[in-house]
């Protein structure tokens, strides 16, 4: 097919269970002028012989052999082999919405958009259905620039949020040209880390959408990225790659401190993590002691000023690193804090009735981690948003606090009210109590970010 416009890659490796449901999407996408270049590493499952049976069926299908399994260079492969002006990125276990190529490609040709890129759905399947999580790229408390032609390097800290390389299309001569390929390190894990970050600081023209777009499976345990052991050595050789690429680009001032500070609080949630799940080998101990020596290393080029930008100088993990016992002291004190934090917030909830009180991105995060859980006494969502009233949010119904007095006044003295708000928590602690909730009754959730709302686990703590 001549005048391709969007080039689809799609890396697998035995996703027998999920990849029809997904090259399904795939073509029957509205835009038809697309190539889905597959690239396989090596699975023995009967996965190539679905793509296959699909390749005899469709045409713009293109199937290549990876002699590696490494997720960077699967899509590394695609890139190079890909002929479309845009290239967009499929996981294998993963859907997408039937019009996003077409809405994505549209604009971005309207637009000359070096990338567009759209917020999306994360989703588990829950009784039988798919329970969407909506995750937003832009933060609403600080950005309106959903729609807006931006240069990124204007706004270094959506980096924060912009974490994800298939929920968007990029243009293949600026990525060709800034040299934006993802790190080939084994596995499938946070590669797509640093082609992310080497996009954004890369990139002078982009934009981010509010529309349908992505769908991103977060219940298939068998993904690479539930491996935490191995994910300190994934998130350092990404922060590695990425840094060693604006050295060489010349790209310091504030990126420089924003990837760090990204970077080296995955590396201790995962120094946390493998500490206390007993995975700590003579091994393991050695590469966390070289990944501490190269993190040192690179907090000393920061700048004063990066630190005080973005409060590194605040963060006593870092000013620790020159002393293992005391770093490992720190952490060792604010992991037991959280998970002593989680336990409580996991030993209030059990045989209670439940009402969540926020319904915004907190709010829902919360309920998918309780569904997530298995917790099916959630009775509704409560706001103060009068727009939200009566409207079903992940299938659940939100209520005003006085249709809640109205509908559950006999119960009442049974729910507990988990507010779900940072910004007011203390202004809806004391509307709670004036409605007559006593202050048991009252708790406020768990930090909850909708990026790990899926992933939490509370059967770990049922121990404790």
């Amino acid at each position: 097919m001549e005048n391709i416009k969007v080039s689809i890659i799609m890396p697998c490796l035995n996703a027998k269970k999920f990849i029809e449901e997904s090259i399904e999407s795939i073509i029957n996408q509205t835009l038809k002028e697309l190539e889905i270049i597959v690239v396989d590493a090596g699975s023995v499952d009967g996965t190539v012989e679905i793509i296959k049976s699909y390749q005899k069926k469709d045409s713009r299908i293109k199937f290549i052999e990876s002699s590696k399994k490494s997720l960077g260079y699967q899509y590394n492969i695609g890139i190079h082999n890909a002929t479309g002006k845009y290239i967009g990125f499929v996981e294998s276990d993963d859907y997408i919405h039937s019009m996003m190529y077409e809405r994505l490609y549209n604009i971005a040709e309207e637009q000359i958009l070096d990338f567009v890129k759209s917020d999306f759905d994360m989703f588990i399947e829950d009784n039988g259905n798919h329970l969407l999580l909506n995750y937003s790229i832009l933060s609403s408390k600080k950005y309106n620039l959903y729609g807006q032609v931006i240069n990124p390097k204007d706004y270094p800290d959506i980096l924060y949020r912009d974490v994800n390389m298939w929920n968007g299309i990029f243009n293949k001569k600026f990525l060709i040209e800034n040299q934006v390929i993802l790190n080939e390190t084994e596995g499938a894990a946070f590669q797509d880390m640093g082609f992310v970050i080497k996009n954004f600081v890369s990139a002078n023209r982009a934009m981010y959408i509010k529309i349908p777009s992505y769908y991103y499976r977060k219940d298939n345990m068998n993904a690479s990225v539930y491996n935490y052991t191995r994910h300190i050595r994934f998130v350092t050789d990404e922060f590695r790659f990425v840094w060693e690429y604006m050295t060489d680009k010349h790209i310091s001032t504030p990126f420089r401190a924003v990837i760090f500070k990204r970077c080296f609080s995955m590396f201790c949630a995962y120094y946390d993590y493998i500490r206390f799940h007993g995975e700590f080998s003579e091994s393991i101990q050695e590469k966390v002691d070289q990944y501490i020596d190269y993190f040192r290393e690179c907090f000393m080029k920061l700048k004063y000023s990066e630190l005080r930008e973005e409060k590194l100088d605040d963060s006593l993990s870092l000013r620790l690193l020159d002393n293992k016992e005391g770093f490992e002291t720190v952490r060792k004190y604010i992991d037991y804090s959280e998970r002593m934090q989680k336990i409580d917030f996991y030993n209030m909830l059990k045989g209670r009735l439940l009402i969540i009180f926020g319904a915004g991105e907190y709010g829902t995060a919360c309920y998918a981690f309780l569904r997530r859980n298995h917790v099916e006494t959630i009775l509704c969502f409560c706001d103060n948003d009068k727009n939200k009233e009566h409207k079903k949010i992940m299938g659940k119904i939100c209520v005003s606090p006085e249709s809640v007095q109205m509908q559950y006044q006999d119960e009442l003295p049974k729910i507990l009210f988990i507010i779900a708000n940072e910004l007011h928590h203390r202004e809806i602690k004391k509307q709670l109590l004036d409605m007559g909730v006593e202050e048991d009754n009252i708790i406020q959730c768990l930090n909850i970010l909708p990026h790990s709302a899926f992933e939490l686990d509370m059967e770990e703590l049922k121990n404790e």
